[in-house]
């Protein structure tokens, strides 16, 4: 439930579909006589935002903090006893209509992980990710696990998490 939640009401407020919002009840409020210079001013808010969008890093700006909180590891440790990777890196739909994996922009997630798998053989391996839909298909541990493969793990040591829904 809460797994549904969190997408619809990220849907509803995402900045992109309240700017959009914005727009819609401007150009409506034009088209009234009482309301017409709001109106434009409110579309003109909503276009002006959206261009911002578009032309400015405005999700680097803001999401930069948050992914530079820690520093990089610069001395890894001799031994790991296990590492976890969270999904997020593979389309698990466009997976399954091209037949093949479909890595985003959080690529480096698997590359990490055929990397640490590489350097920490002995340690146990979980990949968590299941289907991102709210109506189900397929998980992102399915379409994972033969990219994995072909990168050449051995995926049968691998522990593949098929349920997880979200970070929590």
């Amino acid at each position: 439930m809460l797994f549904v939640a969190s997408k619809v009401l990220w849907a509803a407020f995402r900045p992109d579909n309240l700017l959009l919002a914005l727009i819609i009840a401007g150009v409506v409020l034009s088209w009234t006589r009482r309301r017409r210079r709001a109106g434009r001013w409110l579309a003109a808010l909503g276009l002006a935002g959206m261009v911002g969008i578009a032309v400015a890093p405005v999700d680097a700006l803001l999401f930069a903090p948050l992914e530079d909180r820690f520093p990089a590891m610069r001395d890894p440790p001799a031994r790991v006893d296990g590492i976890i990777v969270l999904g997020g890196a593979v389309d698990a739909l466009q997976s399954q209509r091209k037949g093949m994996p479909s890595l985003n922009d959080e690529a480096e997630r698997i590359t990490t992980m055929v990397e640490l798998a590489r350097r920490y053989p002995d340690a146990k391996l979980v990949f968590t990710s299941g289907s991102p839909s709210i109506f189900g298909g397929p998980s992102e541990a399915d379409a994972t696990e033969p990219l994995l493969a072909g990168l050449g793990l051995d995926t049968s040591k691998l522990i593949f998490e098929r349920k997880s829904r979200n970070t929590y």
